[in-house]
């Protein structure tokens, strides 16, 4: 029999299959849910006749944003709409469209757990539920995703006192306190700031390539929205796979110019050092409102 763990936020959507525990030693394996990538982008475009999920959506937020229906997430039960062409959606219907679209990738399963983003409040978990069950899920549960990185990274780096668990998504950067005892979990505080969400870090990168390319060219790829989307696509990659990793190599290619882009880990870092230092004070801060909670343990 098996079963299905789901990671979601305002980003993607993750996914693993395993058996339960009483059917023998089982290594849980990776389920792709958008062709053959292990990761659902939670993007919905509105540039076709029918909304399309996944990849497609995040390929508009800078060629045609108007079109792309990116970070609903966190407005799930809100009045906020996007509209383009003859579509008109909400988070919930945003929502609906990739469950279904998940429905199919899970197929038949023993049941679904899912780890939701720390700043769901309950009323929006509970719309979340009722979206899984419309898609036909078997729906076991949800817990806050803090509690799941807590419980993963425990067996591994054990701890005493409390986690910091930081994560960054499209909404938000969140920092969230969790206590760990032999039988039991718990959020015991979160903190939440779209300021600091992935966009932001995106941004100072696309800029600070835009900047190094016109240094080179004299032509700013943000004046052509094709050309924007390449570069923010590419600098996407580096984020999430190659940062601190080496050489970050950068293709530019229009019909009339041509340009190749290189930038260091330390260059990156460099360009992102004004969010570092805001990342910095607003971790203090948190550290100093949980200090009476107990010593901190791990930051994950």
């Amino acid at each position: 029999m098996f079963f299905i763990g789901l990671d979601l936020n305002a980003t993607r959507a993750r996914a693993i299959q395993g058996r339960e525990p009483r059917s023998g030693l089982h290594v849980p394996r990776g389920l792709p849910l958008d062709g053959d990538e292990r990761e659902l982008p939670l993007a919905v475009s509105l540039e076709e006749r029918q909304p399309r999920v996944g990849r497609a959506g995040v390929g508009l937020c800078r060629r045609s944003p108007h079109l792309a229906c990116v970070d609903f997430l966190p407005y799930l039960g809100d009045d906020r709409v996007w509209e383009g062409g003859r579509h008109r959606l909400d988070a919930a219907t945003a929502l609906a469209l990739v469950c279904v679209h998940l429905q199919q990738r899970i197929g038949r399963t023993e049941g679904v757990t899912v780890a939701l983003p720390a700043y769901f409040c309950t009323e929006q978990a509970a719309l979340f539920a009722a979206a899984a069950e419309r898609a036909r899920w078997r729906l076991l549960g949800s817990v806050p995703s803090p509690l799941a990185v807590a419980l993963a990274a425990h067996d591994h780096l054990p701890w005493s006192g409390q986690a910091i668990v930081v994560e960054v998504d499209g909404y938000a950067l969140t920092l969230a306190a969790v206590a760990v005892r032999e039988d039991w979990l718990r959020v015991l505080h979160v903190n939440t700031v779209p300021r600091l969400g992935r966009g932001a870090w995106l941004g100072r990168l696309l800029d600070g390539a835009a900047l190094r390319c016109i240094r080179l060219s004299r032509r700013d790829p943000r004046e052509a929205a094709e050309t924007e989307q390449a570069l923010f696509d590419q600098l996407a990659t580096v984020l999430d796979d190659n940062a601190g990793e080496g050489t970050a190599e950068l293709v530019l290619q229009t019909p009339h110019w041509y340009q190749h882009l290189k930038f260091t880990p330390s260059e990156l870092t460099a360009l992102c050092a004004p969010l570092v230092q805001r990342t910095r004070d607003v971790m203090q801060q948190f550290l100093a409102e949980v200090a009476d909670l107990g010593e901190v343990g791990a930051v994950l």
